[in-house]
């Protein structure tokens, strides 16, 4: 139900100039902007702490994201929890291998056909190439300022509610709002700062996520590095699955309808696998 929320909420983006109130223009200049990026980015770290409220008690965590191509890698530890919520449930690595996205958590891995188009929804360390597949169902919808920025409205209506907000400057997306089953997830991202050594390529190092207008997670960039060499391995997953019967069941006579694959050597830290990445310094 919320896997496109959750996608929206995982990941930063980018800029270029132009003005113009036709959407097949802000369409073509979105997409000729992270293709000029594109053509000079080969790898992406990012950095960054998250906040959220959890009845009103604070629980921070540091997250690290890898990006080569169009794979992805994000590592999840606890900076500060509280006792309602251990350690090792804010401990996990999420991992898109170009097909799929694998969620590595307490021991086990649990793997979910996710497509790029919907990986790379809101992403931060991607871009919005997405909306072309939308195109069709997309119209513009007038002009608006948010946070202090001019600009476009971009509006959806099927197969959900989508309203994407893009500066008329940098043709970044500033807020996103999504209506799905009742449920409504807003991203507003401020703070955009350029990244050394790539033209025309800004982060936002804030991002704030609300949920049916609730303040719910806010995001502040650590860190941002771009091509630097990131091993293959940090994107493969080693996994070995799970027998049916061996699923532990849900209630008296009900098996567990989720298929999961315990990890193995190469997932954890201090495993193999981990050994290049221990070499990346923040």
């Amino acid at each position: 139900m919320f896997r496109r929320m959750v996608l929206s909420f995982l990941f930063v983006s980018f800029s270029i100039v132009g003005l113009s109130a036709d959407l097949d223009t802000v369409l073509k200049n979105m997409k000729d902007k992270y293709k000029t990026i594109e053509d000079q980015v080969r790898t992406i770290k990012m950095t960054a702490k998250t906040t959220a409220d959890f009845e009103n008690k604070e629980v921070v965590t540091k997250n690290v994201t890898y990006k080569k191509g169009n794979k992805m890698r994000v590592e999840t530890e606890p900076i500060k929890t509280i006792p309602e919520i251990p350690e090792e449930y804010l401990t996990a690595v999420n991992i898109y291998d170009g097909e799929n996205l694998w969620i590595i958590s307490q021991g086990e891995t649990q793997k979910l056909p996710v497509s790029q188009t919907e990986m790379e929804q809101g992403s931060p360390l991607s871009d919005v190439s997405w909306i072309e597949d939308l195109k069709d169902k997309i119209s513009l919808d007038g002009e608006e300022t948010v946070d202090g920025v001019d600009c476009y409205v971009l509006k959806m209506s099927q197969p959900y509610k989508l309203s994407l907000y893009i500066s008329k400057d940098s043709y970044d997306w500033i807020k996103m709002v999504q209506s799905i089953k009742g449920q409504t997830l807003e991203i507003l991202r401020r703070d955009f700062r350029p990244v050394e050594g790539v033209s025309g390529f800004e982060v936002p190092y804030e991002i704030d996520v609300k949920l049916n207008g609730t303040p719910v997670t806010k995001t502040e960039v650590l860190s941002v590095s771009v091509n630097e060499e990131l091993p293959d391995t940090l994107f493969v997953v080693r996994q070995k699955p799970v027998k049916k019967e061996s699923l532990p069941s849900k209630g008296k006579g009900e098996k567990g309808s989720e298929k999961k694959e315990k990890r193995e050597p190469g997932n954890a830290p201090g495993d193999a696998a981990w050994s290049d990445l221990e070499k990346l310094s923040y």
